[in-house]
């Protein structure tokens, strides 16, 4: 069995920060988050869980923000933070994975410091393709191409899904993959997309998404003036993320 990469006293940071997001989302009250975080959210978010941790994280950055629980989102952030810091640095660049995601997040949630932060992009020129691109026509076919069986699967915010219930929860995992994956391309826009979609496309089918989980969490469709938090807690020797510049692809053979 290999090592692991954490530091073990970051590692231990990160947990529990991890656990305390939970803990206080849980304690929200509100049933649908309660769900979503079922009983080993926390052990599914620590840094040697075998689950996917950093895509959870993403989900629950999302959620979090939609449910207006900006005390668990900020406890969120920390732990994203303070794992990044517990990796050795040539392993850090996995943060620009979730840097889109997250900050979008942090800013529907008026955490503007954190937004600040997520908003480090990578070093590339623009003719690096994005990893994404090829992607697009596929996952986002419903949206490219609407399908009649598909449009009843997801629903509209005018004709809710059946499939929110009676369990939601694979109805928000849905939503909100889709919402990663709309946010990375968004971010990666100047790289291209292959559906021809511009930056206003993607911004509007995320906002709809957006909408339609706020309407299945009970909260009303439009975001209160939540009040701005323009303060961060970073891990001690925190020095901002590593510059990073992602390899252009291979060209096809001819």
């Amino acid at each position: 069995m290999s090592a692991s990469p954490f530091d073990p006293v970051l590692e231990k940071q990160t947990d529990q920060l991890f656990k305390d997001a939970v803990d206080l989302a849980r304690a929200s009250g509100n049933k649908d988050v309660k769900r979503y975080l079922c009983r080993k959210a926390d052990k599914e978010l620590a840094c040697r869980s075998e689950y996917n941790s950093h895509a959870l994280q993403l989900e629950l950055s999302i959620l979090f923000s939609m449910a207006e629980l900006t005390d668990p989102l900020e406890l969120l952030f920390r732990g994203r933070l303070t794992q990044i810091m517990a990796l050795p640095p040539e392993r850090r660049i996995a943060i620009y994975f979730s840097l889109p995601t997250l900050r979008w997040s942090a800013e529907k949630a008026n955490l503007t410091g954190y937004a600040k932060l997520f908003s480090k992009t990578a070093n590339a020129p623009s003719r690096v393709d994005s990893p994404f691109r090829a992607l697009a026509s596929r996952k986002f076919e419903r949206l490219v191409d609407p399908d009649p069986r598909e449009e009843r699967f997801y629903g509209t915010l005018e004709n809710p899904s059946h499939g929110w219930r009676p369990d939601p929860v694979p109805m928000y995992h849905t939503y909100l993959e889709e919402m990663i994956d709309l946010t990375n391309l968004l971010s990666h826009f100047p790289f291209g997309n292959d559906i021809g979609w511009t930056r206003e496309d993607y911004a509007q089918a995320i906002h709809t998404d957006a909408l339609i989980i706020r309407q299945q969490l009970g909260f009303p469709l439009t975001m209160p003036n939540l009040p701005e938090n323009p303060h961060v807690n970073l891990p001690e020797g925190f020095q901002g993320f590593p510059d990073w510049t992602p390899i252009p692809p291979a060209l096809p053979n001819r």
